[in-house]
């Protein structure tokens, strides 16, 4: 029945390996012919089998490979080839905060070029990308003014035009009650109309430019693509000259959970540093109008309302004189808006040791948050302040003289009022006196606002704080990347007038690795998200294979059919742990399966 001859001869099948012999990765080649009845299966799925972790069926075909006019064989080897289904990538988020004010228009079209690369890169994949920007209030905000003064609470417009701001990330509502909650319709913001009113800051996510899934065919593909260029390209250049890309990556992250993916990537572009504080990113205000309270009269009967004791004097206080200005996008300062505000803490330590002057460094860094949002300080002068001042304190009788006698108020004993108004009011001359006032209510009003920022905290650290614990608590340490395209010292980037080093937000992207210059290309950017993406492949698979067995080749196969081999150093199979890990590099977002080649040791088959 069988011939005679060599003792041992290869079979082809597939990608399978027979006969006896070192097995390699690509299959021996060799003659022969199969013999009546041998099968011809073997590709993943198709054929009967145990099954792997990814639930596709293995073909095992034992095989007597024989050569004519040879001797029976005495061994064989066996092929397996197993069917392994790729996991998909998990979706996620690539949010780009990118600076849309006219000294950055230049980078648009790199980004647009740079996306399109990526876009190629991790297609077949689940990724939403939104475009945003680092302006905070627009048209809506017009609407958040200070009580009875009308006075704009955030900058919502340029100084100069007078024109909102574009594509602001915030949408601005405002309610209204009375003072027993009953709703009421929100009046002027001159109006002395009594009311309480509440102000919310929500952030307004835009559509995304793009959204990738792995269905997409090749028309629906570069139509996202064309989006992605569209959008950038088409983004306006009236932004805001406070750019605040942390405070909107903080809003970003204060989402509902169901709003965000599992995994995200924030991207920030920008040529000026983010030195706004918690109090500049707000999320709502509370204010009212109400009632003042009452005026007084003087009184000369015995049944007078009240009893008001006085000491006119002088004080002497130290108060910062500062000078604040609104700047245009390249730096220049605009004609017109600059605003004088006095600072004082009531003390006169200033003046008795510092005398007057220009401010001192410290005096400058101390003043420069109390400039009106979107203003800077531009000058600062020490000033001692010496005038007189009416130290008064009403009280329901004449039953103490406080002028002479000992007394207490809100707790505290005061020798008398000459104590009390030097430790109260800083009044140290001067000498007491006594009348009697009526109570008259008055008809005037007062406005009152207490602002909500979205983080509580003195300075910028704490909203990049927020948001990392946020995104933490969200997606997970692991599970989001944070990278910057800025101007820094460790690179040779000229700055220009309007433009600065990012020092906060270099501090907020932590890794120096994940921050890249304005003035080179962004491909370096683009790849450390491709390299985040590739991150988030399974790229382990459990394989269990006989003590005899080992994995002689590996295929891809994409999802139009299309196979390709991989080399050998892209793949390793851990024979202890049962464990397949594929290079992370080899695997695309257009594969859907692997077929793995598992070939046995020569058995015997004659003893």
């Amino acid at each position: 029945m069988f011939g005679y001859g060599s003792r041992c001869a290869c079979f082809v099948l597939f990608l399978a390996t027979f006969g006896c012999g070192e097995a390699n990765g690509g299959g021996a080649s060799g003659s022969g012919a199969a013999p009546n009845g041998a099968g011809t299966g073997g590709a993943a799925g198709s054929a009967s089998g145990g099954s792997n972790a990814g639930g596709v069926k293995s073909s095992t075909t034992p095989m007597i490979p024989i050569e004519p006019g040879g001797p029976p064989p005495e061994c064989l080897r066996e092929v397996t080839l197993t069917g392994v289904t790729l996991l998909e990538p998990p979706p996620f988020d690539l949010v780009i905060v990118a600076d849309h004010s006219g000294s950055l228009a230049w980078s648009r079209e790199e980004l647009a070029e740079g996306l399109t690369d990526l876009l190629d890169n991790v297609r077949g994949r689940s990724v939403r990308i939104s475009l945003l920007t680092p302006t905070q209030y627009g048209a809506s905000s017009a609407l958040a003014q200070m009580p009875l003064s009308g006075d704009d609470l955030v900058l919502w417009k340029d100084p100069a035009t007078g024109l909102a701001y574009e594509n602001a990330v915030t949408e601005f509502t405002r309610t209204c009650t009375d003072f027993n909650g009953a709703p009421m319709p929100c009046p002027d913001a001159l109006s002395s109309t009594p009311v309480k009113i509440r102000g919310e800051w929500s952030f307004r996510m835009p559509q995304p430019i793009a959204v990738l899934t792995p269905e997409l065919d090749e028309a629906a593909f570069a139509a996202q693509q064309a989006q992605v260029s569209s959008a950038i390209l088409a983004l306006g250049a009236n932004g805001s000259s406070v750019e605040q890309p942390l405070c909107t990556l903080g809003r970003y992250v204060t989402q509902d959970q169901a709003s965000l993916p599992s995994h995200a990537v924030f991207l920030i572009i920008s040529d000026e540093d983010d030195t706004s504080l918690p109090r500049e990113c707000l999320a709502g205000y509370d204010a009212e109008v109400r009632d003042t309270a009452p005026s007084y009269t003087p009184c000369d009967t015995a049944d007078c309302d009240a009893y008001r004791y006085s000491i006119a004097g002088r004080v002497k206080f130290q108060q910062l004189a500062l000078r604040c200005a609104a700047f245009d996008d390249v730096g220049n300062p605009i004609p017109g808006t600059e605003q004088p505000i006095g600072l004082s803490d009531g003390s006169s330590t200033g003046c008795d040791s510092l005398g007057e002057g220009p401010c001192t460094t410290e005096e400058f860094t101390k003043a420069a948050p109390f400039c009106d949002s979107g203003l800077e300080l531009v000058g600062c002068d020490r000033e001692c302040i010496d005038t007189e001042l009416a130290c008064s304190l009403d009280r329901a009788s004449r039953d103490i003289d406080v002028c002479t006698s000992s007394f207490e108020d809100n707790g505290t004993t005061y020798r008398d009022l000459a104590d009390y108004c030097a430790r109260v009011w800083k009044v140290t001359s001067g000498t007491c006196s006594t009348s009697g006032v009526n109570i008259v209510p008055s008809q005037n009003v007062t406005g009152g606002l207490t602002p909500r920022p979205l983080v509580s905290g003195n300075d910028v650290a704490e909203l990049s704080k927020y948001i990392h614990q946020n995104a933490t608590e969200k997606f997970g340490a692991e599970n989001y990347l944070a990278e910057a395209i800025v101007f820094d010292p460790a690179f040779s980037c000229p700055i220009n007038a309007g433009q600065s080093y990012a020092e906060n937000l270099v501090e907020f992207v932590g890794d120096r690795s994940k921050v890249f210059p304005l003035c080179e290309s962004y491909a370096p950017a683009l790849n450390g998200i491709w390299g985040f993406a590739q991150s988030l492949i399974t790229t382990s698979y459990p394989l269990k294979i006989k003590s005899d067995e080992h994995v002689t080749a590996v295929v891809i196969i994409g999802k139009d059919g299309a196979e390709r081999t991989l080399d050998a150093t892209q793949y390793e199979h851990d024979e202890k742990t049962g464990i397949l890990e594929i290079n992370r590099d080899a695997i695309r977002g257009t594969d859907t399966t692997l077929r793995v080649e598992i070939t046995s040791e020569c058995r015997k088959i004659i003893e």
